[in-house]
């Protein structure tokens, strides 16, 4: 029997999420994004970018206190920022590399030339540009 692909691309909107309920100081939807987030752990559902239990961590210190977090020997919550922001990147940065790769290896050498042309009649400036 096949197993399903459990990856589904959802990290960028728990984050947007999770900020507005903390600035907003919605406790409430701060648990129920936790919960949320945790039963898509639980059910082995990953996310295309970010590892999922980082974002259950993260979701988790946006109702917790820094100094509870640091005690614990938790990662404080711009720590685990962080380490997402590192793993939204990656994939970005790997397209970045394969096309830059891609254009060296098969784009033909652009030479770009700029001709100005401008005369003053009568305190009036007029002319012509060709790039």
């Amino acid at each position: 029997m096949n197993t399903p692909n459990k990856t589904i691309t959802i990290a960028r909107a728990i984050i947007r999420i999770g900020d507005a309920a903390e600035k907003a100081k919605d406790y409430g939807l701060l648990k129920s994004l936790e919960e949320m987030v945790g039963q898509l752990a639980r059910h082995n559902v990953k996310d295309a970018e970010v590892d999922m239990q980082l974002l259950l961590e993260y979701v988790k210190s946006l109702n917790d206190c820094e100094y509870c977090r640091a005690s614990n020997g938790e990662m404080s919550t711009d720590d685990l920022v962080n380490e997402i922001n590192r793993q939204l990147a990656r994939p970005g940065q790997e397209q970045v590399d394969n096309s830059s790769k891609l254009a060296l290896e098969f784009e033909p050498t652009v030479h770009l030339v700029t001709a100005n042309y401008a005369k003053d009649e009568n305190g009036t400036t007029s002319g012509v540009s060709i790039a």
